[in-house]
């Protein structure tokens, strides 16, 4: 499945009588796959990370502790392919509004999108910047993504919005470059949560 597959999925849902109202979270910058969700586990990966089992998934509970209490909730495909490996914002026209949250503000932007649409609104974007690490992986991305378990596990619990996070590719697994970091890969992977009501 390519990522114009699942988002022409999910821009169904601006058909009326069509699927769920959707939240899209765009992972600006191409977040590591291998470090979120589809976990690759090696001597790379910190202690900190605490990798836990759900069925056939590994989930790095240490880095999202909120997502990895609801993954029986989630769900995560992997093995999407990237067109491009250029940096570029994901278009969505005539999707609805466009949120741009920054790390410390992305709490309240999931807050917004769930107002938008509780207002009738079928669509929401949100793009999340700051996924891009070549270098110093970790020291940037735990506070990173302790700031999207946040703000994603509100939507679980608060909201019944299917919720898709995903960014524009992957990272290349295994052991982290000179700099301590991923560079480019077209394999990446989506996070999941459907709606369990009719919304």
């Amino acid at each position: 499945m390519t990522r114009r597959d699942l988002l022409a999925g999910a821009l169904a849902g601006l058909i009326p009588g069509g699927p769920r109202k959707t939240v899209f979270i765009e992972m600006a910058g191409g977040p590591s796959h291998a470090d979120t969700f589809d976990l690759h586990v090696g001597p790379w990966t910190p202690d900190w990370m605490e990798p836990v089992r759900h069925g056939r998934i590994l989930f790095p509970a240490g880095l999202m502790p909120n997502l990895a209490a609801m993954l029986d909730r989630i769900t995560l495909l992997r093995g999407l392919r990237a067109r491009s490996l250029d940096h570029h914002s994901i278009a969505l026209p005539g999707a609805g509004p466009l949120l741009r949250a920054s790390r410390a503000s992305f709490g309240d932007v999931c807050k917004e999108s769930a107002a938008w649409l509780d207002r009738g609104e079928r669509f929401v974007h949100i793009r999340l910047a700051g996924w891009d690490h070549h270098g110093n992986l970790y020291e940037q991305l735990r506070p990173l993504a302790a700031s999207f378990d946040a703000g994603v596990a509100w939507l679980v619990r608060e909201s019944d919005f299917r919720i898709i996070a995903m960014g524009e590719f992957g990272r290349r697994p295994g052991p982290l470059n000179q700099n301590g970091g991923r560079d480019h890969d077209p394999i990446h992977a989506a996070l999941v949560v459907p709606a369990h009501r009719s919304s």
